[in-house]
């Protein structure tokens, strides 16, 4: 949300959008040198950052540069895609610790290189002028309507309750002995 109302703010969409996504990459990189927890901890929150930092500039800047009428469909194609990277993704770690017996340290340098590679297409897209916003932020509940924030009390109590189907994930080596307990995760992934 910060980072959308500073874009907003100074008018540059694209440099948020290329800075989440260096940071997530250089945070991905790094953990292949990670040794202790704590590194794990802090490289990790870091590259979540980077995803905060680039995801309300980049929807704006898609938003900007769509037609009201096809917003929709550009939305979706964009969520297919990144859906699709992550299955590819997946298999690809799959494949590389099964058939050619990378250990986790590759994978995640593999991954890492290829979170570079993922700002190219960035480099291509023209970012439209926008006029800098000199509002100041003001965020409360007070002035909107009933309706949405019965909604937000209630997608906040199911985000409560929510937990990762990662655990599922971790659970399902139990089922399986040797290198499938590592592999078949990976895949369910």
């Amino acid at each position: 949300m910060l980072s959308g109302y500073w874009s907003d703010r100074i008018g540059k969409r694209k440099l948020f959008v290329i800075a989440g996504y260096l940071i997530a990459a250089i945070s991905k990189i790094l953990l292949v040198f990670s040794r202790i927890w704590p590194h794990v901890l802090f490289l990790r929150s870091a590259e979540r950052f980077g995803k905060g930092l680039r995801d309300a500039p980049r929807d704006a800047i898609l938003a900007g540069s769509t037609v009201k009428i096809r917003r929709g469909k550009s939305f979706g194609i964009h969520r297919a895609m990144d859906s699709g990277g992550a299955v590819l993704g997946a298999l690809l770690a799959f494949v590389l610790f099964w058939y050619l017996n990378f250990n986790f340290r590759e994978i995640f340098l593999v991954a890492g290189i290829i979170a570079f590679f993922t700002m190219v297409p960035l480099f291509f897209v023209k970012e439209k002028p926008i006029e800098p916003q000199i509002e100041s932020l003001k965020i409360g509940l007070k002035n909107l309507s009933g309706s949405l924030k019965f909604f937000i009390i209630i997608a906040t109590l199911f985000a409560l309750g929510n937990f990762s189907y990662m655990f599922f994930i971790l659970k399902s080596q139990n089922y399986f002995g040797g290198d499938l307990s590592i592999g078949i995760p990976i895949l369910l992934y």
